[in-house]
């Protein structure tokens, strides 16, 4: 699995919304993106700024989520930062991101 499907996208978007409440989620994860998942990477795109914060402190949830939604291990969160935007979803990264 290579690009991850909208719904399973959405899946995944909703069940960090129900963990983190709406104002937490909204604050880090607005326009987060599920990029790629392969050979049990699982990598993200989101906002510059927040990369660090989710990095050390909700790679974990997030690792869970996506594990119960794909159906398969993560073995591996890459956290990218770049230019998010809804209207792209699977976007590739945007510019030169940062790999983590």
């Amino acid at each position: 699995m290579d690009a991850i499907p909208q719904h399973q996208q959405d899946a995944i978007k909703a069940k960090l919304n129900m963990l983190f409440g709406a104002k937490e989620y909204d604050r880090l994860f607005m326009g987060f993106q599920l990029v790629t998942f392969k050979w049990g990477i699982l990598s993200v795109q989101v906002n510059g700024e927040h990369v660090e914060e989710i990095e050390n402190r909700y790679w974990l949830h997030i690792a869970i989520i996506a594990e119960t939604v794909l159906h398969r291990a993560v073995a591996v969160l890459n956290v990218l930062s770049g230019d998010v935007s809804d209207s792209a979803p699977n976007a590739s990264p945007v510019g030169n991101p940062t790999w983590r």
